[in-house]
């Protein structure tokens, strides 16, 4: 989803229901947790070029 569209902030609960499967309950971190992991890994393998953004109050976006 946010490869495709730079500009796209990625909800959590976007994200929660259409990657890792559930309804996200607002003290769940499960989201987070995804996004770190995510994080490491593209950032990894870009060596940097790539990085996940935490949009505060809002979700995520990809910055390449």
């Amino acid at each position: 989803m946010m490869l495709r569209d730079p500009s796209l902030t990625a909800e959590r609960d976007m994200i929660a229901e259409h990657v890792l499967g559930y309804r996200r309950r607002p003290q769940q971190r499960g989201v987070d947790q995804f996004a770190s992991s995510l994080r490491q890994k593209l950032e990894q393998s870009s060596n940097g070029a790539i990085q996940l953004l935490a949009v505060r109050g809002r979700g995520y976006r990809l910055v390449w």
